[in-house]
């Protein structure tokens, strides 16, 4: 889970060599609205300044899969850089197919037409084309149109994706917020996650009490900015999860968030930005 200040971006590297970036953080100069007031003005490149340097100083050339949650730009705006950078294959284009006016997203649309590069939007259920026996990600939301007119129906459409390496799990939620939260108890347990990354960077509006118990994690991952403006995360969240015994790591204190795993145990560490 990398260190982008007020956005997600996190990096599945695979036994067998495969990498998958899910969200690309934002780039220099955009504005971040959240559902709480307060206004946001990224100052750096998340590509440019943490995703492409961690995937060279990696020797990793390929992404077989990028996967953009939804058209939001502390979500997205990485994902400019990245497919300019034609050193980085990329295999496959995935985000929900909703469709947007921002022109930054048309852009980045326009870069993956250009580029040749394979687009897809999966339903629920379907299981990313990077997996094999030990390995999955299977797609467990958007299952309905959220409505338009509410302001949250952008974060409600977030893909939302279960990886599963053996019996390691974990569990990737862009920014859902309740409404969402509720469709996906429906997925019972198979929403059960090791490690949850938590919705929408710890907004009260997420993470909510039901949800929490279903997935029932043993460690959640809050992606969010430094001292951000909109009080991410809410301390609601963090006593909800506390509560509960989950090991709650920030990229805000901790910078970068690694989890290794063999498929049954894991160990998790930190690098500072």
């Amino acid at each position: 889970f990398f260190d982008v200040g007020q956005g997600d971006a996190a990096l599945i590297s695979t036994p067998d060599g495969k990498n998958i970036l899910i969200d690309a953080g934002s780039f220099r100069g955009a504005t971040v609205e959240e559902s709480e007031e307060g206004v946001h003005i990224t100052e750096f490149d998340a590509a440019e300044k943490v995703i492409i340097p961690y995937l060279k100083k990696n020797n990793i050339a390929r992404l077989d899969a990028l996967i953009i949650t939804h058209p939001h730009v502390d979500h997205f705006g990485g994902a400019l850089k990245i497919l300019d950078d034609t050193s980085i294959d990329v295999g496959l284009y995935v985000d929900n197919g909703l469709a947007v006016s921002n022109p930054f997203y048309l852009d980045m649309l326009d870069k993956v037409h250009r580029r040749q590069i394979k687009y897809w939007t999966p339903k629920p259920g379907d299981v990313l084309p990077v997996s094999d026996n030990d390995f999955s990600v299977k797609f467990l939301l958007p299952q309905m149109p959220f409505d338009a007119r509410d302001s949250s129906a952008v974060n409600n459409s977030s893909l939302v994706a279960r990886l599963r390496y053996k019996s390691f799990t974990a569990l990737f939620t862009g920014d859902i917020e309740t409404a969402a939260e509720l469709e996906l108890l429906g997925w019972n347990t198979d929403l059960r996650s090791t490690v949850l990354k938590v919705p929408h960077h710890g907004s009260q509006t997420s993470a909510t009490l039901p949800f929490l118990e279903v997935v029932a994690p043993s460690a959640a991952v809050i992606s969010c900015g430094r001292a951000n403006p909109y009080g991410h995360p809410h301390e609601t969240v963090i006593e909800r999860l506390s509560r509960q015994g989950v090991k709650i790591l920030r990229t805000d204190e901790s910078g970068a968030i690694i989890f290794q795993t063999d498929g049954k145990k894991y160990v998790h560490g930190a690098i500072k930005r």
